[in-house]
């Protein structure tokens, strides 16, 4: 990842023991970023350049480069909106604060509920007649006893993010994913459970969990829209992603603590299918190690034409990557139908598997 002020590159540090990674290479470059003000933002009646000739201007290795030709086209505009560029360009999610979820663990909770128990012996109440006469009635002496019961519940730690830190997230998954273009290699999209049949090196390099390290205190966090800008930048450069799970599979698709919400890789594959890109069988080079020349592995290419104008979250609203463990609300469907999107996208992966064919692996 290089800094987004200067473009020399960032060191790489995980979250035990530090405070995680930054955006910025040092300090002083760190110091520039937070002075960051809003002159991309007001760029109305500005003659010399518009929005969309800043955004021209991001190069592919993350930040504007300084040269003459470069700060001859910029004209009069500052270049200290370099860092602001890459953020208009992130969209405004990252302008919001979100919550990071994890579960870590089962909890125990205990409910107090009130019930009625007999105790063997007899009272006597007043009661009042139809005709308002009053009389007296034997019946069971009941009292109300409290009843603890216990349960194991899955532990869900909730972490605020500020916006500020949001931004951070998404430019250092956006610019990782970038430099793998320069790299001539794909991005490893996966499940948890399958990372461990990956090498040390390809983890670092080609999955998210391993190259981008943010924490709030000793707490990493993982907002949906860090994926998301993961993404984005691989689109962006025009990367390749190879699947190590099989989207064609029954369960493959399910997450959430309750295993009937959707899974993170839904919203990954919904993303990038809905750019065009093309599945195709990886070859053997791109294919992780473990089953290079033993299993053939889905891979998803960008199409031969330019993909255009990309907002952060392609064809996908934006409210949808708060994540929550309500089912209800956690399963995305298409448009306004019915149709799940990961029952669309196994139907569209078993089809692909058809036609090219490739065995389910």
């Amino acid at each position: 990842m290089k800094c987004v002020v200067c473009g020399t590159p960032v060191p790489h540090r995980v979250v035990v023991g530090t405070d995680g990674m930054h955006p910025w290479c040092s300090e002083p470059c760190g110091a520039k970023w937070r002075t960051r003000n809003n002159f991309l933002f007001e760029l109305r009646g500005k003659s010399s350049i518009t929005r969309e000739q800043i955004l021209g201007l991001v190069v592919q290795q993350g930040y504007l480069d300084n040269d003459v030709p470069t700060l001859a086209r910029l004209n009069q505009v500052s270049t200290t909106i370099r860092p602001l560029s890459k953020e208009h360009e992130l969209g405004s999610a990252f302008h919001k604060t979100a919550v990071h979820q994890q579960q870590k663990g089962m909890k125990e909770v205990s409910t107090t509920t009130m019930t009625q128990v007999k105790t063997g012996k007899k009272i006597q109440i007043e009661k009042t007649s139809v005709k308002g006469t009053t009389f007296k009635r034997t019946v069971d002496e009941v009292i109300s006893v409290p009843k603890v019961t216990s349960k194991w519940v899955p532990n869900i730690v909730k972490v605020d993010i500020t916006a500020d830190q949001m931004l951070e997230i998404a430019l250092m998954a956006y610019n990782t994913a970038i430099e793998l273009k320069s790299k001539a290699l794909p991005v490893i999209l996966y499940r948890v459970d399958s990372k461990d049949q990956l090498t040390a090196k390809e983890k670092k390099e080609q999955t998210l969990s391993s190259s981008v390290h943010a924490s709030v205190g000793s707490t990493e966090v993982w907002p949906l829209e860090k994926t998301a800008a993961w993404i984005q930048g691989a689109m962006r450069a025009r990367v390749s992603f190879v699947l190590l799970n099989d989207p064609r599979g029954a369960e493959i698709l399910i997450g959430g603590v309750n295993k009937k919400s959707d899974a993170v890789y839904v919203r990954e594959l919904h993303q990038i299918t809905s750019m065009k890109y093309q599945i195709k069988v990886a070859p053997d080079p791109l294919t992780p190690t473990a089953w290079r020349g033993k299993k053939k592995l889905f891979i998803l290419v960008p199409p031969e034409k330019t993909l255009g104008v990309m907002p952060l979250v392609p064809r996908i609203s934006a409210d949808i990557w708060s994540h929550t463990w309500d089912t209800s609300k956690s399963n995305l469907t298409l448009a306004d139908s019915e149709v799940l999107i990961r029952d669309h996208l196994r139907k569209l992966f078993t089809e692909a598997g058809k036609n090219l064919p490739l065995a389910e692996y």
